[in-house]
C-alpha cells in the first residue's frame, strides 16, 4: 500500500480557518501506472475543499465524509480479478477487446465501494469519471421547480455504465448522479480514457453502444409510462431489480414512475 499525505488550510462555511490532513491510501501493485498516482495528486491539488459543522469535503466533484478531527483517509482498492473479468465480458458484448487494451484498460482503473449513498456528481459541475458498477445501483437525479423535491430520472444497476451526455461533449451536467451504500464500481478518468482513446479503437466502439444502450433503454421507459399501467410498469422492474426496493426510498422510485409515494405503496403491496 502506497500512503500520499496533504496537509493545507481550507476556509468553513462560517469563514474560520480549519486546517486539514488528507491521506491517501493506494494499491503497490505493478499493473497500476505511476501516472495514476499523479492523476489522483493533482485531483486534490486543484480541488477546493470545503468544510464545516455540515459541509462535506470535496475532490472535484466527489464528496467526502465529514471533517470532523480534521483527517480523511480514502482508499483505493486493487480491481480483482473477478470484478474485471466482469467487466471485460460485458465490453465483448459490443466489441472484440484485445489483449493489449485489456492490460492498460485494468492499469486504468480503480475499485470503489462506497459505505454510504453518495452523490458523485452535481449538477452544474462537469463529469471526470466513468462508473462500471458491478454491484448495487446509481440513480440520476434531475432539477425541479418545486424545490426540495428532486425527482429521480433514471437508474442504473449492475452492469450499467453510469454517465450523462455531457460528459462525451464536455458540457456541464444537467443532472446529479448518487450511488447506493454498499456498491461497487470500477471508476476510469476522463484523463486516462482520452489517453486509452488515442491508442485503441475499440474505445469509440464502446463508447458509440453504450450511449445507443442507454438511449434505448430510457426511450423504452418513456414508452412504458404511457402504454402500460402503472402496476405492470412498476413490476417489470420490481421482477429484474428486486433489491433496488430495498435500497432506494420510496419517494424517488415513485417520481421515476411519475407517481405519489403513497400510491407506490400501495402498488407494492400487490406485489408482494
Amino acid at each position: 500500500m502506497i500512503s500520499i499525505s496533504y496537509s493545507g488550510i481550507c476556509r468553513s462555511y462560517r469563514n474560520t480557518t480549519v486546517s486539514y490532513n488528507i491521506i491517501l491510501l493506494l494499491p503497490a501493485v505493478s499493473n497500476i501506472p505511476s501516472r495514476n498516482y499523479t492523476l489522483l495528486t493533482d485531483q486534490f491539488r486543484s480541488g477546493v475543499l470545503t468544510t464545516g459543522a455540515r459541509k462535506p469535503v470535496r475532490e472535484g466533484n466527489r464528496e467526502f465524509p465529514f471533517l470532523r478531527q480534521g483527517l480523511i483517509i480514502i482508499e483505493y482498492q486493487m480491481v480483482s480479478e473477478e470484478h474485471f473479468l466482469f467487466l471485460t465480458e460485458r465490453l465483448s458484448v459490443f466489441a472484440n477487446l484485445s489483449a493489449a487494451f485489456c492490460s492498460d484498460l485494468r492499469g486504468c482503473l480503480v475499485e470503489r465501494t462506497y459505505h454510504r449513498n453518495q452523490f458523485v456528481l452535481n449538477e452544474g459541475h462537469q463529469q471526470v469519471y466513468l462508473w462500471f458498477i458491478i454491484k448495487g445501483f446509481a440513480r440520476e437525479v434531475s432539477s425541479s421547480d418545486i424545490p426540495p423535491f428532486s425527482p429521480t430520472s433514471w437508474f442504473w444497476v449492475s452492469g450499467d455504465l453510469i454517465f450523462q451526455n455531457g460528459f462525451f461533449s464536455n458540457h456541464n451536467s444537467l443532472v446529479s448522479v448518487e450511488i447506493y451504500r454498499e456498491s461497487v464500481v470500477l471508476e476510469i478518468s476522463d484523463q486516462n480514457l482520452r489517453l486509452l482513446n488515442s491508442r485503441y479503437k475499440e474505445l469509440n466502439l464502446l463508447s458509440e453502444a453504450f450511449r445507443f444502450a442507454d438511449y434505448k433503454m430510457r426511450k423504452q421507459h418513456t414508452a412504458d409510462l404511457v402504454m402500460l399501467k402503472r402496476l405492470d410498469h412498476i413490476r417489470l422492474l420490481f421482477t429484474s431489480h428486486k433489491t433496488l426496493f430495498n435500497n432506494a426510498l420510496h419517494r424517488d422510485l415513485a417520481s421515476f414512475f411519475g407517481i405519489k409515494s403513497q400510491n407506490l405503496t400501495r402498488y407494492l403491496k400487490d406485489l408482494h
